[in-house]
């Protein structure tokens, strides 16, 4: 696996130096990374980080709409309305805590 940031490669030599790490993980990861490269600093995050809660927010939204659709068809009206407010307040709730946890690593 090569190093992705100057961040990344100054982190495993120190661990390296306090033996978190075996000494040949560091050889192996520069082994793999090109010579000459110049990496950056830092790397952001990926956005495979909002893919992956964009899928759990849909499959959340899919089980949902299962359970208003029968909830409806039962004729229950008033719970349904509380359950789609109370619902939607526990999406965008995790909504924030997700982003403010990624924008703050």
């Amino acid at each position: 696996m090569p190093f992705k940031s100057q961040a990344q490669r100054r982190k495993f030599y120190a661990m390296e130096s306090r033996g978190e790490i075996s000494k040949g993980t560091v050889e192996k990861w520069e082994s793999h990374t090109p010579k000459g490269k110049k990496l950056p600093e830092r790397v952001k995050h990926s956005s495979a980080f909002y893919h992956a809660f964009a899928d759990e927010l849909t499959k959340i939204s899919n089980f949902a709409g299962r359970v208003l659709g029968q909830l409806a068809r039962r004729e229950v009206a008033p719970p349904v309305t509380q359950a789609v407010g109370d619902l939607e307040e526990d999406i965008n709730e995790r909504w924030r805590r997700f982003r403010s946890a990624t924008l703050l690593d």
